[in-house]
């Protein structure tokens, strides 16, 4: 899948999220965790945490599975996201484009979606060596609003198409 090379506009988180009463969630024997407020974008609420565990990380990915459903989320996929989702991709640097991972390092996102309260989780987990050559899961957790990640969605598919029907070009020397 080709990825459209567009930055996403912070100004549309804008009024986005503010979920004081809405606990990320986090693995249990999460090491490293951080709690980033108005990051990635103004409005975001977010943890950042490391997990030892092996590849493919069964255990965590049902973790936010079984989490995510008791909530009373349901799986998004997102119409944009370049990767493959609720799978781990890898980056071939042959062609550019992401495909599906046998082994590390590689990377799996996932979102889920709460339309009633107009929330959305997204996940993403990498796997990278560390200093001691064993694999560790550095895990990304955020939560926003549905409506305003839609509108953001709908800005971003208009910015492609008309990157598309515009004719390329050319620098001028």
């Amino acid at each position: 899948m080709n990825c459209p090379n567009v930055e996403p506009d912070p100004s549309t988180h804008a009024d986005a999220v503010d979920f004081p009463n809405f606990s990320l969630p986090i693995y249990p024997g999460a090491t490293n965790l951080k709690i980033h407020q108005d990051k990635p974008a103004k409005g975001a609420k977010a943890t950042t945490y490391r997990v030892s565990t092996a590849f493919p990380a069964a255990d965590l990915t049902e973790f936010f599975n079984k989490e995510m459903t008791k909530r009373g989320f349901g799986k998004f996929y997102d119409p944009i996201e370049c990767l493959n989702q609720f799978a781990w991709n890898t980056n071939n640097p042959r062609t550019g484009k992401w495909e599906i991972a046998k082994k590390p390092p590689a990377r799996y996102v996932a979102m889920w979606s709460n339309r009633k309260e107009d929330q959305l989780l997204w996940v993403a987990i990498d796997f990278k060596p560390n200093q001691k050559e064993t694999w560790t899961a550095h895990v990304s957790v955020q939560v926003a609003r549905l409506s305003a990640y839609l509108k953001e969605v709908d800005m971003i598919r208009k910015m492609t198409h008309n990157q598309a029907d515009a004719p390329a070009l050319k620098p001028v020397r």
